[in-house]
């Protein structure tokens, strides 16, 4: 006979008095509980058992009706008392056994993690595995421009998958989690605000209540002092967080924080390593196959000046790497850049940017082929012509100021499962051989700057790229008053 103590039940009672309760009488057990009278039960005792943050009910019950005397009632407190002993002692041992398990298991998931191919998802798979969880997800954080990468890695299977792709905004979970600066173990995550999300929409849009979520442990994954993302492990069953588990996950959140840094650096110097092989060779070449070419081509004017441009944007790419930042006009960037485009007649070009924004600290030469990429990215996603849009603000998160751009065009867009692909260096739709590089130089010369880029849902169709460049707190304190509108 199984009956679980109910909500307003006689064992749910004795738990929250923490004191035996009794049910004497036939006439009232009907009344109270006619499933359990049902079955033959004519009084009841209930004795609450708590084992730590856990509690449980010891019922005694008898096919006829029986008044408790003062002796049964100490025999059956001693009883429960001892249950209480035995839960006890059983489950510290269980949990003992539990943790050397996991903690044997620890070395051989950090190991494994740091020959992986993707080490990554092989950390969200092996944490999964190792606490029991039925999914864990980790989002990558970039600290300078405030924005979670999408989709994030994730182990374990989702009833909804697209929901993962769209991008993060201020009242999601994991920027809310980032804002609190905390880790939270919630055994009940839908009564937890941080864990809901603050969205307008329905409550059951949130992750929680569309996975049926039951318990979760969000964590931040810290180097330092910076932020490079989270992680969070979720059941779908009541799941407690004992202190040694929550020593484990930190310690995977840390494995993972270092795998996203160990990465970064890797791009980073993947990235100048290329630039300065490439561009290099590049360059010295050009310049001497530029010099015979004005050889043959003799005075022509018009000759003269495509080689004038050619031989400046060499000479740009020579100095790039130790080019001096400083304060640029974006505006007057974005114009340069749409010089460069060679933009047929039946592509048209709108400049939205206003010239009374901030100014940006950076490497002109450097910006303007950030542009350029851009803008010819776009050209050559509408072959049939099409209209680029570019546009820029100053935005507030939190304390930090940034510059956002927008570069958008009516061309088909970029699908939501790769917009995180596109930037990777070997991805091009391209000519095999002819692409692959432009973006992902793009990112690295953005992240250099201390922002960040990636492609948004437009308003309407085609598609969107966004920029965003953090601000000097000097920068632009100048033009706030200039410009009301940032």
């Amino acid at each position: 006979m199984g009956f679980p103590p109910r909500a307003d039940g006689l064992g749910r009672g004795a738990i929250r008095d923490g004191k035996p309760g009794f049910i004497t009488g036939a006439a009232q057990l009907a009344t109270d509980n006619p499933a359990l009278f049902g079955c033959g039960v004519a009084s009841i005792a209930a004795f609450p058992i708590r084992i730590g943050e856990s509690a449980g009910v010891l019922y005694t019950h008898f096919k006829r009706e029986h008044r408790f005397t003062q002796n049964e009632t100490g025999w059956l407190k001693l009883l429960s008392r001892t249950a209480e002993d035995a839960l006890r002692h059983a489950t510290a041992y269980a949990e003992l056994r539990e943790q050397a398990t996991k903690l044997e298991t620890m070395p051989r998931i950090l190991s494994g993690v740091a020959t992986a191919e993707d080490p990554l998802e092989r950390l969200a798979q092996d944490t999964r595995y190792l606490l029991g969880a039925d999914v864990v997800t980790l989002y990558e954080y970039f600290q300078g421009s405030d924005r979670f990468l999408t989709p994030p890695t994730r182990a374990g299977r989702l009833r909804q998958d697209q929901e993962m792709l769209t991008p993060i905004r201020s009242g999601d979970v994991p920027m809310l989690l980032v804002r609190s600066g905390h880790n939270i173990y919630e055994q009940t995550p839908k009564l937890n605000k941080k864990l809901m999300g603050s969205r307008e929409g329905k409550l059951g849009e949130s992750f929680v209540w569309r996975e049926g979520i039951e318990a979760v442990a969000a964590v931040i994954l810290r180097t330092g002092k910076e932020i490079v993302g989270t992680m969070f492990v979720s059941y779908r069953r009541i799941h407690a967080f004992p202190a040694w588990e929550r020593r484990m996950l930190e310690t995977l959140a840390a494995a993972a924080a270092t795998t996203i840094l160990n990465r970064r650096l890797a791009e980073s110097t993947q990235m100048l390593a290329t630039l300065g092989d490439r561009a290099g060779r590049f360059a010295h070449e050009l310049q001497g196959e530029l010099g015979r070419v004005g050889a043959w081509l003799g005075s022509s004017p018009k000759a003269q000046e495509a080689l004038d441009a050619a031989k400046q944007r060499v000479e740009e790419i020579l100095r790039w790497g130790d080019e001096p930042w400083g304060e640029l006009d974006l505006c007057k960037t974005v114009e340069e850049a749409l010089k460069r485009l060679d933009a047929p007649t039946e592509l048209h070009v709108i400049n939205e940017v206003d010239a009374r924004l901030p100014p940006l600290v950076a490497g002109e030469a450097q910006m303007t082929s950030i542009f350029t990429e851009l803008l010819r990215n776009a050209k050559e996603a509408m072959p049939d012509g099409g209209v680029i849009k570019v546009s820029a603000e100053a935005i507030q998160r939190e304390k930090r100021r940034f510059l956002e751009a927008r570069v958008s065009d009516t061309g088909p867009g970029v699908p939501l499962d790769l917009r995180r692909r596109v930037f990777d260096r070997s991805y091009t739709t391209r000519p095999s051989g002819s692409g692959g590089f432009g973006l992902w130089w793009v990112r690295m010369s953005v992240r250099r700057l201390g922002g960040d880029i990636w492609f948004d849902e437009p308003s309407d169709r085609g598609g969107l790229v966004v920029l965003r460049l953090p601000l000097n707190a000097t920068n632009g304190a100048a033009n706030d008053a200039k410009y009301s509108g940032l």
